[in-house]
């Protein structure tokens, strides 16, 4: 008479292969995730930049505030690094070479967006990751900056050197693919 149950051999053999195949697939499918976090934040600072540059070019000025009504829903896009609703934009006067803000991490009480209504520059506040260069690196992947620590606020035209407290610290990161 033949047996139809499974041998403890084939079993350990169909559990290791599961296994093998989910620290593979595992790590990629939220590397993805990552970078589709990073793409949607791009794509929102991208929208809130290019309404505020087209008021400045119909108007002659940066305007005061980022009105929620430009944008589909009369909504300020989301900020897939800060879940609050209404998303907050931290409107300030911080001079025309302020570039970036000085807290570039979201957190309790910090809006999702920083602008200079001084020129127009918006940014998104990012996911503290844990250490400074990571900070750094998933805030100029989310940006299009080129900062290179925390407490940077200006980027000088065509260079990205400023002066900053240099921690030493620097890191990429990868985004999977």
């Amino acid at each position: 008479m033949k047996a139809s149950a499974f041998s403890l051999l084939e079993l350990v053999v169909v559990v290791v292969i599961v296994g093998v195949i989910a620290a593979i697939a595992i790590p990629r499918l939220s590397g993805f995730a990552a970078g589709s976090k990073v793409q949607a934040a791009a794509s929102s600072v991208r929208a809130m930049q290019e309404r505020v540059i087209e008021y400045q070019g119909l108007e002659g000025s940066w305007p005061g505030t980022i009105d929620p009504n430009w944008f589909m829903g009369g909504r300020i896009p989301p900020n897939p690094y800060d879940g609050t609703s209404p998303r907050g934009i931290q409107s300030v006067n911080a001079g025309a070479d302020v570039t970036e803000p000085t807290i570039k991490v979201t957190g309790a009480g910090k809006a999702a967006y920083w602008y200079n209504r001084d020129n127009g520059q918006v940014r998104a506040r990012v996911a503290n990751l844990g250490t400074a260069g990571a900070n750094v690196a998933l805030y100029n992947a989310v940006n299009g900056t080129g900062v290179s620590a925390l407490n940077q606020t200006k980027i000088e035209s065509g260079s990205e050197e400023a002066e900053t407290e240099d921690d030493g610290e620097s890191i990429e990161l990868e985004l999977g693919g």
